[in-house]
């Protein structure tokens, strides 16, 4: 018995188009390219049997989704699936007056695998992954549904992609995810294990101006 679910960055704000370091606590809608991403999204995937749509709690994803929810698809906000949170630094620019990027020391810090590193009043690598193994945890309870959709955010998919592949931390930088791409996993009940079927894939919407 597997499951499959459909990872998904959510699409573009402003704040992605500006450069603003964007967390949990900032909770942007899409703009108008977020939602043409979207809606390309929809065109590309509505042929999927998605028994359901998980995103975070923040609108970005739910706005993300709408096309394909409007198809009458059921909906769940889980909150473990929610942005990192960056503290003190979010909604500052992501790059200096140099050029240099703000949380350049912070990621230098994780790439040497330590994982409690975190922004001031922020989180860690490994708390939001704890949150979202319990986030993940809830969708492979529900047996009966064969495949669904995970609508989230960027940093928080780069961490879950080195849990699911079995990776430490340190190799996040090389699971970025376009706005609205997808990473396909099987999830083989018998095993417990996790199997790729694509990373970060958007060429459903590489005709647009991505961020």
């Amino acid at each position: 018995m597997t499951k499959r679910i459909y990872f998904v960055r959510h699409g573009e704000t402003d704040c992605n188009s500006k450069n603003l370091i964007q967390g949990r606590g900032v909770d942007a809608p899409l703009n108008a390219l977020g939602h043409q991403q979207a809606e390309a999204f929809y065109q590309h995937y509505k042929h999927i049997p998605f028994d359901k749509v998980y995103t975070s709690s923040l609108q970005r994803t739910h706005q993300s989704m709408a096309p394909l929810l409007k198809s009458g698809i059921p909906h769940e906000i889980i909150g473990g699936f929610d942005e990192m949170d960056f503290g003190i630094m979010e909604g500052k620019e992501m790059f200096d007056s140099t050029g240099t990027f703000t949380l350049k020391s912070l990621l230098e810090q994780w790439k040497n695998n330590e994982g409690d590193a975190k922004a001031e009043q922020g989180e860690s690598p490994n708390e939001v992954l704890q949150r979202m193994k319990d986030a993940l945890e809830t969708v492979l309870s529900r047996k009966q549904e064969a495949n669904v959709v995970v609508c989230m955010h960027g940093r928080a998919l780069r961490i879950l992609m080195c849990y699911l592949l079995n990776l430490p931390i340190s190799n996040m930088e090389k699971y970025f995810h376009a706005n609205l791409a997808v990473s396909i996993f099987d999830y083989n009940y018998e095993t417990g294990s996790f199997s790729p079927v694509c990373i970060a894939n958007n060429a459903h919407t590489e005709a647009l101006s991505i961020t």
